[in-house]
């Protein structure tokens, strides 16, 4: 088993909070202590240069064109949209129907949905990748965190 007072989590500022790492340790360790010692350096953070733009790109390019998407959908440029709807059902089944149809989204493709944001200097993920990389990320940390409140 996992000896809890040996997990050490680390937090970058920028993109992740004390709160989901402590939310993520609690579900892992229901029954254990709730308090966990979640400390953050951020001079571990400060040294760290992100990779320019060309060099962003390419690797999210190269992922985009090499790694097949879960369920059996294949590779984004070859996905077959008979599976493609039917994986948006089962998600419209879970988070239910809101203002935009889910079920609008089309498969992801790399020229349309990734996006360089130069304010940040880091790619940013639009289209069906965007939406369900969020609900899927909302998921997780809602499983991870358990119950809740009673």
């Amino acid at each position: 088993g996992v000896a809890p007072g040996k997990v050490a989590v680390n937090n970058d500022l920028k993109m992740r909070k004390l709160q989901t790492a402590q939310a993520l340790m609690e579900g892992i360790f229901a029954d254990e202590p709730a308090v966990w010692n979640l400390e953050t350096d951020a001079r571990v953070y400060a040294r760290c240069k992100p990779p320019d733009e060309a060099t962003q790109m390419a690797e999210i390019k190269h992922v985009f064109e090499t790694t097949p998407m879960p369920n059996g959908l294949g590779l984004p440029r070859d996905v077959d949209l008979a599976k493609w709807k039917a994986e948006l059902e089962s998600f419209r089944r879970i988070i239910g129907a809101g203002g935009k149809d889910i079920m609008k989204l089309s498969p992801p493709n790399f020229t349309r949905d990734i996006v360089w944001d130069s304010n940040k200097n880091q790619i940013k993920l639009h289209g069906s990748g965007g939406v369900l990389k969020y609900f899927g990320q909302q998921l997780f940390y809602a499983q991870a965190a358990g119950p809740g409140l009673s």
